[in-house]
């Protein structure tokens, strides 16, 4: 949620239950207001990303009370991307083991209560020491104040930075030519081109958030070969036809970073032949908007760093080279 100057004006002194009856997330709002609600958490907040924040609890229920919140405003789990879910998850899991070791107790329950749509998105990690009964009870412990402990927060810190900096993260390496034979290929996507040199971009809308994409997907048990997968996807997302031949630009090495064998993703580029009227992707009912742009700009839309550009740029030298190509067009349409 944002807030302009005005309705932070406004709503400066009310209290969290207040905010949340005016409809307006009590989280989001104290930190547009520079922490009007709970005032300075610098001994509270123990590690921060673009993504995520930790921070103890303020009124916790056990000592080693912690909150696991998103940056970005989502109602409960179910808005929240899938990728983001499974990051909160990883981290739920090494909190809990870090949890326990700088805490001493002898479990850590995980739960979310979001039962709103001013509540914000957050996991809770409650300990149990031994001196205290199993079993659900420990949700609804009486809360206490938050005492800070410099010795256990900063052990807290340092291990959650250094679980941070090792945790899994996908990696992407370009190649020409042909991935080796006995690698798995799990993708095929394309870059196509209209006779004016324009790129065709898949663009929809995900948990409130436009994207941009390129048409493609997964090759299935029935498929002939990587061809019949692009024409079947094309067809599928964005109900269009492509011209033969259909020439391969490259692929792209997937790491996921947990010790499983690497992976390819395919990228091939060919002209368009017919585009046709928009139609519901029979995967998932989504209907896509089409848009036709410069290779430049599709570079920027993707956002694919070195492989988009490598990709783009390769699909390029092939559209001069075999389909004749001498000029691709400015002007960006929605088809």
């Amino acid at each position: 949620m944002k807030f302009t100057q005005e309705q932070i004006k406004k709503y400066l002194g009310k209290t969290a239950g207040e905010l949340n009856d005016a409809g307006i997330c009590h989280t989001c709002f104290n930190r547009a207001s520079n922490g009007s609600l709970y005032g300075d958490e610098s001994q509270k907040k123990f590690f921060e990303d673009k993504d995520i924040e930790c921070v103890f609890v303020s009124n916790p229920r056990a000592d080693g009370h912690i909150a696991i919140i998103t940056k970005e405003h989502f109602d409960d789990m179910t808005k929240c991307p899938n990728k983001l879910n499974h990051k909160i998850m990883d981290f739920a899991k090494a909190l809990m083991s870090i949890i326990k070791e700088v805490f001493g107790c002898e479990k850590v329950y995980l739960c979310t209560m979001c039962d709103g749509p001013q509540n914000h998105y957050h996991i809770q990690l409650i300990p149990r020491y031994s001196f205290e009964q199993r079993g659900s009870k420990n949700f609804v412990k009486p809360r206490k104040d938050y005492v800070f402990d410099e010795n256990k927060f900063n052990k807290m810190k340092e291990r959650t930075q250094t679980f941070a900096k090792n945790i899994n993260i996908p990696t992407f390496v370009w190649h020409d030519g042909e991935p080796p034979k006995d690698m798995q290929v799990k993708q095929v996507y394309a870059v196509v081109f209209d006779k004016k040199g324009r790129v065709l971009i898949r663009q929809g809308v995900e948990h409130g958030k436009p994207y941009s994409n390129l048409a493609g997907g997964t090759p299935e048990s029935f498929d002939k070969d990587r061809i019949d997968t692009l024409r079947r996807e094309y067809l599928e997302e964005v109900n269009t036809t492509l011209k033969d031949p259909i020439y391969l630009v490259g692929y792209q090495t997937v790491n996921e970073g947990n010790g499983k064998p690497l992976y390819a993703q395919i990228r091939m580029t060919a002209m368009i032949d017919k585009i046709g009227s928009k139609q519901p992707d029979p995967d998932c009912g989504d209907i896509y908007d089409r848009l036709l742009t410069t290779p430049e700009k599709a570079i920027k839309l993707l956002n694919w760093k070195g492989t988009g550009d490598k990709m783009i740029n390769g699909a390029v030298k092939i559209a001069k080279e075999k389909f004749g190509i001498t000029e691709f067009v400015d002007k960006d349409e929605y088809v």
